[in-house]
């Protein structure tokens, strides 16, 4: 069955409430997502972490957890998301630990290799184009800077569960593509066969 029209559109850009009652649904649907990313990431207390496209901001919570004494930084282009992850990580902004913004656009206002690490969960789909996204990534990275994409791929032959007017999924091997003309070089790949959402993980390096 397809993702409703209306669901994946909140998904891209949530707003007013049903984005808000969408943001906590999220929470819980791409938690397992998250925590194979945050986990890949291999984070060590000290580092900063950016999460590109952080939604709901739960997942801000476990890179805080991981590097208390760094910065944790989540940016998305909702508002409402943003409204949320400031909403469940209060104390840590409070606390200098972490930033939230709201993003605009794939320019960042990092400068060159001012993260350690950085992931990017399901929010892929909806960056055009996705180019532009990567070659910043790769800016803001430190050299050897880790960083981890996870997204839904293409099935061929199959039908998909998300709306094409929304979401572009690709392949496994075109993100591949997208990620080795950014200058980043893949250390390890996991997929999950799961149902009629198949998983992918890149973890690649700058």
């Amino acid at each position: 069955m397809q993702t409703p029209l209306f669901i994946a559109e909140h998904s891209c850009h949530a707003r007013g409430f049903i984005g808000s009652m969408i943001a906590k649904w999220m929470a819980f649907a791409t938690a397992g997502a998250n925590e194979k990313a945050v986990s890949l990431l291999d984070i060590q207390n000290g580092e900063k972490v950016l999460d590109f496209g952080t939604g709901h901001g739960r997942t801000l919570g476990l890179i805080h957890n991981r590097t208390p004494d760094g910065l944790t930084v989540g940016l998305d282009n909702s508002p409402i998301m943003i409204k949320e992850a400031i909403r469940r990580n209060k104390s840590h902004i409070e606390n200098n630990t972490m930033e939230i913004y709201q993003s605009h656009g794939a320019s960042l206002k990092f400068s060159d290799g001012y993260f350690d690490k950085a992931l990017m969960v399901h929010s892929c789909y909806f960056l055009h184009p996705l180019e532009e996204y990567f070659a910043e990534m790769k800016r803001a990275l430190k050299k050897d800077g880790v960083f981890v994409v996870c997204f839904q791929r293409r099935r061929q032959h199959r039908p998909n569960t998300l709306p094409d007017e929304v979401y572009r999924l690709r392949t496994a091997e075109e993100m591949k593509v997208l990620l080795w003309d950014a200058g980043f070089t893949l250390t390890e790949e996991a997929v999950l066969e799961k149902g009629n959402k198949p998983l992918v993980w890149l973890k690649v390096q700058a």
